[in-house]
């Protein structure tokens, strides 16, 4: 039977907006040795999250300094890696994710229900990215939320599903954050990854960083401060079955985990909750997250245009 050593990276979310790949490197590095096959980072890393416009500084091309760090470090390892950064394609900003091997980059995938003042959204369908390990699917945090991204997803026989997350949940109570509101989040970051395994039939890799995230710009951000939210990692490895292999907890950390690359017979269609894989706040939805967006989008397209691509960070990898 056919398995993959697949070592989970739960990197802090970086402080500051200079790059340094020598503590990421140094994460690969401890998963190599102890035989990784496979490495996935969070969404974003190891450049960090920002769900503000503070985030364009780290923008950088598709052949930029990030995609170069990691297919050096794939090549001198002889490994997979996935990874993913602030990407400029000269007219928009895109959260993007990427796999390297040793023979170079395979494939890129944008973040389709992107941050909309921070970042345009994909409009392509979801693909799989072929590798040594098989077909694998990407996930970009909020998109693994919804159902069409899901069911797109159902016939296509994907051979891994990676969720590269940087989900922030509350931890602790206040104004707009009940106990129930923190014990539901934190089941929730469980219960996707093993949803998306029993759907799919297939093992599923979810990433999320640990540590303090900037305030989120729009009207989900008021609510979202970072005095109530945080990254809480849980990284975790589901087998096909649904059943958890690996589980992290909420501070930095590694693990390296062989997976068995086995197919289940696909569980039944998932509820549909108007558009999402779960119930939510129907004024949240139907009122509030539609305005977010059109106001998010306004205030990036008036932005974007002021953006000056010198600043692109070009330069080769520290």
């Amino acid at each position: 039977m056919k398995t993959v050593k697949i070592g989970l990276i739960q990197m802090t979310n970086p402080a500051s907006l200079q790059v340094d790949y020598a503590h990421p490197t140094s994460l690969v590095e401890q998963a190599v040795r102890q035989g990784a096959e496979l490495v996935v980072f969070p969404e974003t890393c190891p450049c960090g999250y920002i769900p503000n416009q503070r985030a364009w500084q780290l923008a950088e091309p598709r052949e930029g300094p990030t995609v170069d760090w990691a297919s050096a470090l794939a090549q001198e390892h002889q490994i997979t890696i996935g990874a993913g950064f602030v990407e400029y394609d000269g007219v928009d900003f895109f959260n993007t994710f990427f796999l390297v091997d040793e023979t170079g980059v395979l494939g890129f995938v944008r973040k389709r229900t992107a941050e909309s003042y921070c970042y345009k959204s994909a409009d392509s369908p979801p693909s799989l990215i072929a590798t040594r390990h098989g077909k694998v699917a990407v996930g970009i945090c909020a998109d693994n939320h919804m159902t069409p991204f899901l069911q797109g997803l159902m016939g296509m026989s994907p051979d891994i599903m990676l969720m590269p997350h940087a989900r922030a949940t509350p931890h602790r109570v206040s104004q707009s954050v009940s106990q129930k509101d923190v014990e539901a989040a934190r089941q929730q970051v469980i219960d996707f990854p093993i949803l998306y395994s029993k759907v799919l039939g297939i093992p599923t890799v979810f990433t999320n960083p640990v540590g303090e995230m900037e305030v989120m710009t729009g009207l989900l951000g008021k609510f979202m401060s970072p005095e109530a939210f945080r990254l809480q990692g849980g990284s975790l490895v589901v087998a096909a079955d649904g059943s958890i292999i690996e589980s992290l907890g909420d501070r930095e950390d590694i693990a390296v985990v062989e997976v068995e690359l086995t197919r289940q017979e696909p569980a039944a269609v998932p509820k549909d909750f108007g558009g999402w894989l779960h119930e939510g706040n129907p004024v949240v939805r139907k009122i509030m997250l539609p305005f977010d967006i059109w106001q998010g989008q306004r205030v990036y397209n008036a932005n974007k245009k002021k953006f000056n691509p010198a600043t692109l960070r070009s330069r080769p990898p520290v």
